[in-house]
C-alpha cells in the first residue's frame, strides 16, 4: 500500500529535525516512522508492511521527500536469523552506496550501514551491530523488509539518482541517517 501523494514535509521542519538530532553534515536523510499514521492501515498503531513513512534528502540544494517503509513487514521470529524481526531503533547512523542483494544474486545499488545501528528485536531483545539494515528499493506488492528501509520502486531510481549526485557534488563519502518518528515530532 503506497499513499497518493508523497510526504509534503517543509524544509525548514526538516533542518529543525536535523538540528535536535544535531546533525549538520552536507548530505542527510530523515526518516519519520508513522508519517501517515492514522490515514493509512489500521488507526492507532504503527503498521508494518506499508508504505506508510517518509525518507527526506536534505542537501544545500536540495529537499525531496519520499514515500517510505522503516518497519520489518512482518511480526514474529526471523526464520533466517533464528531471531525476532529487527527494527531500526530512533537514532543517527551513517550510510554509505554500496550494494544490496548480494545474497541473492541480484545486487544493486542502495545504500548500506557505515557504522553499526541499534535494533529492537521482536520479542523486546535489543542490539546493535551491522546486520544489513539497508536502504534499498522495496516491491509493488511488499515492502520487502526484514528490517531495512525500503522505498517504493517507481520512486527508487529518482532516489538513489538523486542521493548519489548530492554524495557527489558535496564531495561526501557518507550520509547521516536521522530516523524519528511522527509522535516525535508532534
Amino acid at each position: 500500500m503506497i499513499p497518493k501523494s508523497r510526504p509534503q514535509q517543509k524544509r525548514d521542519e526538516t533542518l529543525k529535525q536535523l538540528k535536535a538530532a544535531n546533525v549538520s553534515d552536507p548530505v542527510c536523510l530523515v526518516g519519520i516512522r508513522g508519517y501517515y499514521r492514522d490515514s493509512m492501515g489500521a488507526t492507532g498503531k504503527n503498521d508494518r508492511g506499508i508504505y506508510d513513512d517518509a525518507i527526506i534528502l536534505v542537501s544545500p540544494n536540495v529537499h525531496a521527500a519520499f514515500n517510505a517503509n522503516v518497519d520489518p513487514a512482518r511480526s514474529g521470529k526471523n526464520p533466517k536469523v533464528g531471531k525476532g524481526y529487527a527494527s531500526l531503533k530512533s537514532g543517527v547512523y551513517r550510510y554509505k552506496l554500496g550494494k544490496h542483494g548480494i545474497r541473492s544474486g541480484t545486487p544493486y545499488k542502495a545504500l548500506v550501514q557505515g557504522d553499526a545501528v541499534t535494533v529492537q528485536r521482536d520479542g523486546g531483545k535489543e542490539e546493535t551491530g551491522h546486520f544489513g539494515i539497508n536502504i534499498h528499493r522495496g516491491g509493488i506488492t511488499r515492502t520487502n523488509s526484514e528490517g531495512c528501509q525500503t522505498l517504493p520502486p517507481a520512486q527508487w531510481p529518482a532516489f538513489i539518482s538523486l542521493v548519489e549526485s548530492e554524495m557527489k557534488r558535496n564531495n561526501a563519502k557518507t550520509v547521516s541517517y536521522v530516523l524519528t518518528s511522527r509522535k516525535d515530532i508532534s
